[in-house]
């Protein structure tokens, strides 16, 4: 839990800093408490809407296999939240976004996956209109929702456009979708592997299509020392 803990507390500084530029200039790092969790305790995601809300994902081990993790600061303590459902079932929770008033969490529960959503109502569930083998990235907008993974079939791009699910078709020659992002429903952005390496995708509203925008040669990973692999931030624009 030290890692957890240490984790969290960069969090909350770089939220302070950033909504509050007379915070950026801390007198220095504190640790912060978290409530226990059964070790192994893994973070899959953190996220802050300002310096009163922030909120930690993950998974913590059980007699039954791993079960969903989930921390909220309030902009004083972390508390445990676990009036969400599924939260004592088999699974783990992951990416966070917050759409509008809401907070929205992608949940592996079992085998199959949802989208908690958290509401000044409390907390529902959207499920995902079918299982995939792996769910491997999840994001969220006002009147959009997205969920990339991959079954027996192939690749999958889950969409919800507020009211039903649809699945997406991906232009031709992607392998391997290794993440995506929105802006709003009609400007979302993904990238994917091909034979050729790394190509990134854009959906306009209507349809996916590949962004045409070239990447440097082994645009994933660079070549560090000792043959090693270090971290690339690439920027376009």
């Amino acid at each position: 839990m030290n890692g957890l803990r240490t984790v969290l507390a960069c969090l909350v500084i770089t939220c302070v800093a950033v909504v509050s530029p007379a915070a950026a200039v801390a007198p220095g790092w504190s640790a912060l408490s978290v409530p226990a969790a059964a070790p192994p305790v893994s973070v899959s995601h953190l996220a802050a809407r300002g310096p009163d809300e922030a909120w930690a994902t993950g998974a913590e081990q059980s007699v039954d296999g791993l079960r969903p993790v989930l921390y909220r600061w309030n902009g004083t303590v972390w508390s445990r939240e676990t009036a969400f459902p599924g939260a004592g079932e088999p699974g783990r929770l992951g990416k966070v976004r917050f759409v509008g008033d809401e907070t929205w969490i992608f949940h592996a529960r079992g085998g199959d996956g949802e989208i908690l959503r958290r509401s000044a109502a409390g907390w529902n569930a959207l499920p995902l209109p079918r299982t995939l083998w792996t769910y491997q990235d999840f994001t969220a907008v006002p009147g959009a929702a997205w969920v990339i993974g991959e079954d027996d079939t192939g690749l999958k791009v889950l969409h919800h456009d507020g009211s039903r699910w649809t699945e997406q078709t991906i232009p031709e020659g992607a392998l391997y979708l290794m993440g995506i992002t929105a802006r709003t429903a009609t400007d979302a952005w993904a990238w994917a592997d091909t034979s050729s390496g790394t190509t990134v995708l854009r959906w306009n509203g209507t349809a996916w299509r590949d962004a045409n925008i070239p990447l440097p040669p082994d645009s994933c990973r660079a070549a560090g020392p000792e043959g090693t692999f270090a971290p690339r931030i690439l920027r376009f624009g």
